[in-house]
C-alpha cells in the first residue's frame, strides 16, 4: 500500500511551522520500498486584510491559507499546529492531521507505525 505525508518545515529537518503559515509541504512517498521525498510542494496562500478573517486580531490580517489542495493527495498532515477551520477541511477530505514538533525523521517514523497499526491493521 503507498500513500503520501505531507510535513509544513521551515528548514526541511523539523516540523516546526503551523499549516497556514506554511510557505511549502514537502511530500513523503511511503510504500514497501520504505520512506522518500517525493516532492516539495508550494502552499496556495491567501491574504486577508480583515482582522476578523485573518489571524492577527490587531487590525493587520494576515497571510494563511486553509484549503486542502496543497496536500489533497496524502494520508496525513504533519504540522506544528492547525485551525479549527482546518482539521475540519482536512477532515471532510478524510485527510489526518497530526499536530507534533520534531525532527521529520521521528515523525515520519511514528506516524506509519501508528497509520499501519489503525488503518491497515498490521502489527509493527
Amino acid at each position: 500500500m503507498s500513500y503520501r505525508i505531507a510535513a509544513a518545515s521551515s528548514d526541511g529537518i523539523r516540523i516546526d511551522t503551523a499549516y497556514g503559515q506554511a510557505e511549502q509541504f514537502r511530500i513523503y512517498e511511503v510504500d514497501d520500498a520504505g520512506i522518500t521525498l517525493a516532492e516539495i510542494r508550494p502552499a496556495e496562500v491567501k491574504s486577508t486584510p480583515h482582522p476578523h478573517e485573518g489571524c492577527s486580531g490587531n487590525g493587520g490580517g494576515c497571510s494563511e491559507h486553509t484549503g486542502t489542495e496543497p496536500v489533497s493527495d496524502c494520508k496525513c498532515v504533519l504540522c506544528k499546529s492547525f485551525g479549527r477551520k482546518v482539521i475540519k477541511y482536512l477532515e471532510r477530505n478524510g485527510i489526518y492531521a497530526f499536530d507534533i514538533e520534531c525532527d521529520i525523521e521521528t515523525a515520519l517514523k511514528k506516524i506509519t507505525a501508528y497509520l499501519e497499526r489503525v488503518e491497515f491493521h498490521r502489527r509493527v
